[in-house]
């Protein structure tokens, strides 16, 4: 990384540069919602992750790349919140709520839900509950889809069963498909 260059100018640089027209198409056919995206593979991210990580991203970086709006961004600011938020647990509860909603799509929803809450966790799981519980109370989809996957990080937890109850036969897709992945978690729990 260049010496003063922020990490969340790194990671677009990164984005511009390895986008990929037929990765683009195929990212739209997937998310289906919106049309903010680099097309960029996973592959290509997920082993940046760390090094990004080691190179001190910070909570700023974290922010900046959520704000840019793209999916490949909101996906690696997600993933980047889950590695560096035992530095600072109650900023990072601050920005899980923050970004809980603004949330466009199910690949950002369910990374912010899964890998951006793994660093704080055990520390914070009574408050995660809370958020979680708080968002399934939102008229937005993808704020809902994310109080559903955060209880998948509590497959044991009596209020999960409870929950999914109330939405298995939900008439919002991406709200009975999380909710079908939370019945999947438990009944393997």
């Amino acid at each position: 990384m260049n010496k003063g260059k922020s990490i969340a100018l790194a990671v677009i640089d990164f984005l511009k540069s390895n986008a990929e027209e037929n990765e683009k198409k195929q990212w739209l056919r997937t998310i289906k919602v919106h049309e903010d995206v680099y097309g960029v593979k996973l592959a290509r991210i997920n082993p940046m992750i760390s090094e990004w990580t080691r190179d001190g991203a910070s909570f700023e970086d974290v922010s900046s790349l959520w704000e840019d709006g793209k999916v490949e961004s909101r996906i690696i600011a997600a993933k980047l919140l889950g590695r560096i938020g035992r530095r600072d647990v109650e900023k990072t509860m601050n920005l899980l709520n923050t970004f809980s909603k603004t949330l466009r799509d199910w690949p950002t929803t369910d990374t912010l839900a899964t890998q951006g809450v793994g660093a704080i966790l055990k520390e914070k799981k009574e408050d995660i509950k809370k958020l979680a519980l708080r968002s399934l109370k939102s008229k937005n989809t993808w704020t809902k889809r994310f109080g559903l996957v955060l209880f998948i990080n509590f497959p044991k937890d009596g209020a999960a069963k409870e929950i999914l109850l109330n939405y298995l036969k939900s008439e919002n897709y991406y709200v009975r498909k999380a909710a079908e992945w939370l019945k999947r978690k438990i009944e393997r729990s």
